[in-house]
């Protein structure tokens, strides 16, 4: 299946006055599917908050911490029209087609192209003090947008890289400007491996 991929922008700290970064946030060219507008995130939010499932968090006790920073980096990304709520735990009555996964520590064999049909993807040992993350908008079983990136210096859900991290993969699938940018090159059965040898940094 042909899929578009934007290449992602560098210069988060500048751009969001974070200020100076001690280390490097890198993420992969992010999968924008052709189907994919802005309007369809209006639409979402006009039906209520978007689940986000979080899978595998490392932070042991500090996994409240963690889904906050989530929830935070994906609502204050540039979204046109309605604001989108992002909820970490899914509501009862929840029966929206749509929905963000974001899988911690993918191994290599994981496929974002595929994460929404199966979230159980492969996952690796955490590497030390580096958080890696797979990020994916879904409609079902469909991957609507995905990212992949790492950060290291992110031991913590309270440090500072883990949320330039989320803050950049958000900033990729959800910004208007990031689905307008689109193009056609690229195949999205993309795997970590591949993926990560095409990533840039900020």
């Amino acid at each position: 299946m042909k899929g578009r991929y934007l290449a992602s922008s560098a210069g988060l700290c500048g751009a969001l006055v974070l200020g100076a970064c001690s280390s490097v946030v890198v993420t992969t060219p992010a999968y924008i599917d052709p189907s994919y507008e802005p309007a369809m995130l209006s639409y979402v939010a006009k039906h209520g908050p978007l689940y986000t499932q979080v899978i595998g968090n490392p932070f042991g006790e500090q996994a409240q911490i963690a889904d906050r920073v989530i929830a935070t980096a994906l609502q204050d990304a540039q979204f046109s029209g309605r604001p989108l709520t992002f909820v970490t735990e899914r509501p009862a009555d929840y029966s929206s087609p749509y929905k963000v996964i974001v899988l911690f520590d993918p191994a290599p064999a994981a496929a974002s192209g595929r994460i929404c049909a199966n979230p159980d993807q492969p996952r690796a040992e955490s590497a030390g003090d580096k958080v890696s993350v797979m990020v994916a908008f879904c409609n079902g079983g469909a991957a609507v947008a995905s990212i992949s990136g790492f950060a290291p210096e992110a031991a913590t859900a309270d440090a500072p890289n883990f949320d330039r991290l989320m803050r950049q993969v958000a900033t990729e699938i959800f910004s208007p400007r990031s689905i307008e940018r689109r193009d056609d090159n690229g195949d999205f059965e993309m795997g970590w491996n591949q993926a990560g040898a095409q990533g840039t940094s900020s």
